[in-house]
């Protein structure tokens, strides 16, 4: 099983996969950059996530969009989770994948072709923003399985030195732990 440990999310290290979305605090707008085709029809949707995650979480399928980016703006202050990799239009570069833990205050815009799972927030139930455009091509969504389990890791809190405090989300029996990362 490919293991991925999840690092904060930083417009430089998210940079070859998309962009964060957040204000910068400067004017009144922050702008979101977007890439699409010619020709397309924008779609702006909410989307809501009943459940929360299970610990620990597994996946082994990533999408992508091959005619627009797709932006995940939280309705909330909860953190998410962002899993990407880069790769070909045929299948996503495992070399490549990454996990990037978001605060409630953080977005994501997927560049366009970037390979990453859906949404994933840590609190439930949480609604999202979702925008992309749609065309007439039937694959506006493309699925890919991966040839392993891929299993997101929380990195283990840092000593007291560290000054990281330890939280946890709890769902039932589910357990997932947040090291501080991510928050503002």
């Amino acid at each position: 099983m490919r293991q991925v440990l999840l690092e904060q999310l930083t417009e430089e290290a998210f940079e070859p996969f998309g962009h964060v979305v957040s204000h910068t605090g400067a004017g009144r707008r922050s702008m979101i950059a977007t890439d699409h085709v010619a020709g397309g029809r924008p779609l702006l949707w909410l989307a809501r996530v009943g459940e929360e995650p299970r610990c620990p979480l597994t996946f082994k399928t990533l999408e992508r969009h091959p005619y627009s980016s797709q932006s995940f703006i939280p309705r909330g202050n909860f953190p998410h989770l962002v899993v990407v990799a880069l790769g070909t239009a045929g299948e996503p570069d495992i070399a490549t994948l990454r996990g990037f833990l978001a605060s409630g205050s953080q977005g994501v815009t997927y560049a366009r072709n970037c390979w990453h799972l859906g949404l994933v927030p840590l609190v439930a139930p949480s609604e999202f923003v979702v925008s992309m455009v749609e065309t007439d091509d039937p694959d506006q969504t493309v699925m890919a399985d991966l040839a392993d389990e891929c299993a997101v890791l929380f990195p283990a809190p840092e000593s007291e030195d560290g000054a990281r405090e330890m939280e946890c989300a709890l769902s039932g029996q589910n357990r997932v732990p947040l090291h501080g990362l991510g928050k503002k």
